[in-house]
Order: structure tokens, then C-alpha cells, then sequence
């Protein structure tokens, strides 16, 4: 499930992005260390996808399988959801 796929009761995308923001920033970290680590978490998606494609091409079949059934994609649109967020509500 991508953030595009959460009923209602979620919220929107913006909405769900800011509380997973504000959920990182509750654990007592100051804004800027909040609002850094969660600017890590779109490379962390693209470096989980391109780590997909390497085992899946030394013959991982679980990967492969997650491929074949699409998860890449939703953590792509993940990647750019976030992002596009991330650049717009916290830098």
C-alpha cells in the first residue's frame, strides 16, 4: 500500500506525509535533525529499489518476485511523493 491507496481516514498525501514528519520529530529530536532524516527516506526507497533490481539479477527470487508483482513502483511513487514533500513543506 502507497500513500495514494489509504482511505479517508488517512487523510490525504500531504496530510499523511506531515504526521509521519511530525511522528519522527515527536521522539524529541530537534526540527532540523527531524526534518534531515526525514529527507533521507527518498534515497533510502530509490536504494531499496536499485538493491531489488542487483539481487534479482543474481537470481534472488523473492526479490524477482517483488518485481514481477510491482512493489518497485509503489515505493517509487512513494520516493516521489515524499520527496516532493519534503522539498515543499520542510526545506
Amino acid at each position: 500500500m502507497n500513500f495514494g491507496e489509504f482511505g479517508d481516514e488517512f487523510g490525504d498525501a500531504k496530510n499523511r506525509l506531515r504526521r509521519m514528519y511530525l511522528f519522527v520529530e515527536a521522539y524529541g529530536e530537534p526540527s532540523q535533525t527531524a526534518r534531515n532524516a526525514f529527507g533521507l527516506i527518498p534515497e533510502r526507497l530509490k536504494s531499496m529499489v536499485n538493491w531489488m533490481y542487483q539481487e534479482a539479477g543474481q537470481g534472488n527470487q523473492q526479490c524477482q518476485r517483488s518485481l514481477d508483482e510491482g512493489h518497485h513502483a509503489l515505493y517509487l511513487e512513494d520516493h516521489d511523493a515524499i520527496k516532493i514533500f519534503y522539498q515543499k513543506e520542510l526545506c
